[in-house]
This record gives structure tokens, C-alpha cells and sequence, in this order.
């Protein structure tokens, strides 16, 4: 299965450089750049069990 490629390398590579030519690269970005830091990193996480762990972990 590994071997049973119907074209070659070049003719892959061929083919999306005209794909991005004629069509632009656009479609192809990851939305990943369009988030802030916070939601990036998934900062909301962190602040949430921050606060759980403050109201739930009592000094005794």
C-alpha cells in the first residue's frame, strides 16, 4: 500500500504550486493565526482551575 502512489513526487509538487498560483494561498493558512494569546494558548484553562482550586482547597 505504501508503494502504490499514482504519481511521482515532482507531479505532486508540480501540481499545488500551480494550485497556489492560480488560486492564492489563503484557504490553505491554519486559522491558528487568527486567535488571541489567550485563546492560543488556551490561557481560560488555566484561570478557571485556578479558581476552582481556590474555592475548593480550604486551609484548615
Amino acid at each position: 500500500m505504501m508503494k502504490n502512489k499514482p504519481d511521482k513526487p515532482q507531479k505532486r509538487f508540480s501540481y499545488w504550486i500551480e494550485h497556489v498560483v492560480h488560486y492564492g494561498s489563503s484557504h490553505l493558512k491554519t486559522k491558528a493565526f487568527e486567535l488571541n494569546t489567550f485563546q492560543f494558548y488556551c490561557l481560560y484553562v488555566l484561570v478557571i482551575t485556578a479558581i476552582l482550586l481556590t474555592f475548593l482547597v480550604k486551609d484548615p
